[in-house]
C-alpha cells in the first residue's frame, strides 16, 4: 500500500528555515538546495512502508503515534493514518526537541 503524504504548514516553514538558514547564515545556497532536495526526498519515501521508524517515546507524542525518521543532520516528525502520512515537523538533531514540540501550536488536541 502507498501511502499519501502531506507536509504541515510547520514542516513546510521548518523546511524553508533550514534552506534559508544555511543558504543566508552559512553562505552555502548550493549546500541548502542538496540538503533540501535530500529531505523532501526522504519525506516523499514515507509513502512506502512508513511504519519502518520507531515513535518517538516523548510523552504526550507517543501516545499519539508520533514517530521520528533521522536524516542526517535533520529529524522528521510524522504520524501515520489509513491513507496518509503528515508531516508535522522537521527540526535539526541539535534542537531541544521536546520544547519545540511542546510549543502551543505543536501541543495535541486532548479532544481527539
Amino acid at each position: 500500500m502507498s501511502y499519501q503524504v502531506l507536509v504541515s504548514d510547520n514542516a513546510k516553514k521548518d523546511l524553508e528555515g533550514i534552506a534559508d538558514y544555511i543558504c543566508n547564515s552559512l553562505y552555502a545556497p548550493v549546500a541548502a538546495q542538496k540538503i533540501l532536495k535530500k529531505l523532501q526526498d526522504s519525506i516523499l519515501g514515507l509513502s512506502d512502508f512508513p511504519e519502518r521508524y520507531p515513535i518517538y517515546t516523548e510523552e504526550p507524542w507517543q501516545s499519539r503515534g508520533v514517530r521520528k525518521m533521522n536524516d542526517g543532520n535533520y529529524n522528521i516528525f510524522y504520524v501515520v493514518q489509513k491513507i496518509q502520512v503528515v508531516v508535522l515537523r522537521v527540526f535539526y538533531v541539535g534542537q531541544d526537541v521536546p520544547s519545540l514540540l511542546n510549543e502551543p501550536q505543536n501541543r495535541p488536541n486532548s479532544n481527539s
